[in-house]
C-alpha cells in the first residue's frame, strides 16, 4: 500500500474556514424568502435544508504531550479533496474497540453551522503505531490501513466537509476534507490545506520552529505546578510551590515536577538552556545601569549605527541575567551586551548579558537580560530601533504584553515574562475568497 502523509489538521482552522465561507456567500446572495426555489443557486438551496449543531465536539480527544498524538481517536483522509463519483479512504487509530463516523457539510443552515450527510456506525477500532521520524528531515509519514471508505455522491454540494469521529468511550475528533465542483461560479473558495499541514505538529514537529524574544530578566526562576482543588476536585485550581524539594511529596516519585528553582536538583533544568542567560542578581529599585553593546556585528544591531562599547542609558535594572559558566550554554550563543552592575545581595560588581542564539529547530531566541527593558526605553531611539529590529527579524506575528513578575511554569513551552513582552508567532491562514 502506498504510504500516505498524515493529514490530522487543526480542526479549529477548518471549522472557521467553513463557517466563514458560508457567511460570505450568504451576504452576497438575495434573501431566500424572496426567491422561488427555482431561482435559488445551489448553495442557497443547500442552506435551506435542515441544519444541526451536532457536528460540534462535546468531548474532544486529549492531546498526549509524551507521544505528540491524540491516542483516544485520531485519523486522516488519503486525499484532501474529491469530486462527485470519487471514493475517499480514511485511516483511523483509536484505543476504543468501536467508533462511529458522522459526515457533515459545514454551512449556514439556519445558523446551526452544519448538516448531517451520512452516518457510519459500529466501525472496528484499532490502535495504529506512531511512525518514526526521519532524523535528518523530520518527516512523519503514516502507513495506516484504511478503516472505512466514503463515496462522494452526485448530490453532495461542493464545500467544506468533516468526518466527526466518536470512539465508543465518547472521545471525539475531526477529519476534514473538501468536495470540489467543476461548475462555473462567480466565487471560488480556496482551502489552504498546505498551510494546515505546515502548522500541523502531529508527531512532535511542524514546519515552524517557534521564535522567542524575552524582553525581561529573572523570567522563569521557580518551577510550580497546578493540582486539583481539595474542596470539590476541580482540576488545576491549586498553585503549588514548596520551594524546597524536601517538602514536596513528589520528590522521588516524579522529580521533573518538584517545585524548586529550575536550575536546582532534582529538576536540573537551568533556565539558561532555553534563554541563553539566566538570573544572576538584583539591586535597589530605582537604580539603573547602561546597557552596553558587546557584539555590534550581530544581526540584531544591523542598521542601528551602534558600535561595541556604545551605551544605551538606563536600560538595566533592577534585576538582571547573565551567562553563567556553571550551566550549559546553548550552542552558538552570542553575547550582545556586557553591562556593568553592582549586585547588592552579594555586594559585588557583576555584568548583565543579553544573548541571542538559533536553536536546532531554526528558532531564534533573544534575551534582553534586564527587567527594566521596557521601562527604561523612554526617549532612547536606538533602543527602540533595536527592539523593533529584533521583533522584525524574528518574523513574529503577535506581541503579547504580559505584566507579571518572577513567575515560572512547569514547562519551558509556556514562558511568562516578568513585566515585559513575550513574543510568539501567531498566524494561521485557513483560506481565501476570490471575487
Amino acid at each position: 500500500m502506498k504510504k500516505r502523509r498524515t493529514a490530522i489538521a487543526l480542526s479549529t482552522v477548518i471549522l472557521l474556514a467553513g463557517i466563514a465561507l458560508s457567511v460570505f456567500f450568504q451576504r452576497h446572495q438575495q434573501p431566500m424568502q424572496q426567491n422561488a426555489p427555482s431561482q435559488l443557486n445551489t448553495i442557497q438551496r443547500e442552506n435551506q435544508l435542515p441544519g444541526t449543531t451536532e457536528w460540534q465536539l462535546t468531548r474532544p480527544a486529549s492531546y498526549d504531550t509524551q507521544t505528540a498524538r491524540f491516542p483516544a481517536i485520531e485519523g486522516y483522509a488519503w486525499t484532501t479533496s474529491a469530486t462527485a463519483g470519487d471514493t475517499i479512504s480514511f485511516s483511523v487509530s483509536t484505543t476504543a474497540p468501536f467508533f462511529t463516523a458522522d459526515i457533515y457539510r459545514l454551512g449556514w443552515y439556519q445558523g446551526k453551522g452544519g448538516r448531517l450527510i451520512q452516518s457510519i456506525p459500529d466501525l472496528l477500532g484499532d490502535l495504529d503505531p506512531m511512525p518514526s521520524m526521519d532524523a535528518q528531515t523530520g518527516l512523519m509519514e503514516a502507513d495506516w490501513p484504511a478503516a472505512f471508505t466514503l463515496k462522494i455522491e452526485p448530490n453532495w454540494v461542493s464545500g467544506m466537509y468533516i468526518v466527526k469521529l466518536t470512539a465508543a468511550t465518547g472521545e471525539q475528533s475531526y477529519i476534514p476534507f473538501v468536495v470540489r465542483s467543476d461548475r462555473a461560479s462567480d466565487f471560488a473558495f480556496i482551502h489552504a490545506a498546505s498551510t494546515d499541514e505546515a502548522y500541523n505538529n502531529w508527531g512532535g514537529k511542524s514546519l515552524y520552529g517557534i521564535n522567542l524574544a524575552n524582553f525581561a530578566a529573572d523570567s522563569m526562576c521557580w518551577q510550580i505546578r497546578y493540582e486539583s482543588a481539595t474542596t470539590n476536585g476541580a482540576p488545576d485550581r491549586v498553585l503549588v510551590g514548596y520551594k524546597a524539594d524536601a517538602l514536596d511529596p513528589l520528590r522521588g516519585k516524579d522529580n521533573s515536577q518538584v517545585t524548586v528553582q529550575f536550575r536546582q536538583a532534582p529538576v536540573n533544568r537551568p533556565e539558561q538552556t532555553l534563554l541563553g542567560s539566566m538570573w544572576a542578581g538584583d539591586f535597589n529599585w530605582g537604580t539603573s545601569y547602561d546597557w552596553v553593546v558587546a557584539d555590534a556585528s550581530n544581526w540584531v544591531f544591523a542598521n542601528t549605527g551602534l558600535k561595541n562599547g556604545d551605551h544605551l542609558p538606563g536600560l538595566v535594572g533592577y534585576e538582571y541575567d547573565n551567562v553563567s559558566r556553571s550551566a550549559p550554554i546553548p550552542a552558538g550563543t552570542s553575547v550582545l551586551s556586557s553591562s556593568h552592575v553592582h549586585d547588592i545581595a552579594q555586594n559585588r560588581d557583576d555584568v548583565s548579558n543579553a544573548t541571542v542564539y538559533t536553536a536546532r529547530s531554526g528558532a531564534r531566541v533573544f534575551n534582553a537580560a534586564t527587567i527594566q527593558w521596557s521601562w527604561g526605553q523612554g526617549g532612547i531611539a536606538a533602543a527602540v530601533y533595536t527592539y523593533k529590529r529584533a521583533v522584525n527579524s524574528l518574523n513574529v506575528g503577535c506581541l503579547l504584553a504580559i505584566s507579571s513578575e518572577r513567575i515560572a511554569t512547569t514547562s519551558f513551552a509556556s514562558i511568562v515574562c516578568s513585566s515585559s513582552i513575550l513574543v510568539m508567532p501567531f498566524a494561521i491562514a485557513s483560506g481565501v475568497l476570490l471575487t
